[in-house]
Parts: structure tokens; sequence; C-alpha cells
């Protein structure tokens, strides 16, 4: 499976060096990981806020979860 970083990345750098294929790399502002990611998931297990995530991961669905949580 492939994987993205998303917008609640605070670039603190954890995971490029956790990646076995040097797919990650410094985005502006966040890290960014290129089209070559594995399915290697080091690089899930040092993120201290859960940035990394699947590919076909939605974010706006998370979001309005999170919103609805939050009302009940």
């Amino acid at each position: 499976m492939a994987y993205k970083i998303i917008d609640t990345c605070i670039a603190c750098g954890l995971c490029l060096p956790e990646c076995p294929i040097d797919a990650i790399a410094e985005g502006d502002p966040i890290y960014v990981i290129e089209d070559t990611c594995c399915d290697f998931e080091d690089c899930l297990a040092v993120c201290p806020v859960d940035a990394i995530v699947p590919v076909d991961y939605d974010e706006a669905d998370q979001q309005a979860q999170a919103t609805i949580g939050r009302q009940l």
C-alpha cells in the first residue's frame, strides 16, 4: 500500500531516516512522500501525529467524523 503525508505533519523529520527507499522528502512546509512509496510501514511507527496515511485516506471524511464526535 502506498502512503501520503497529510497537513497535520509537524515536519519533525523522524520519518525521513526510516524510509528504506528514500521516498520521503522535505516539502514546504511539510514532508512529502514521492510516488515510489512502498508498503514498508517503518515511517508510520515513528510519526508522532499520525500524519502518514494510505493514499486512499479521505481527509474530509476524517474531519467530518471528528466534528460529529465533538457534537455528541
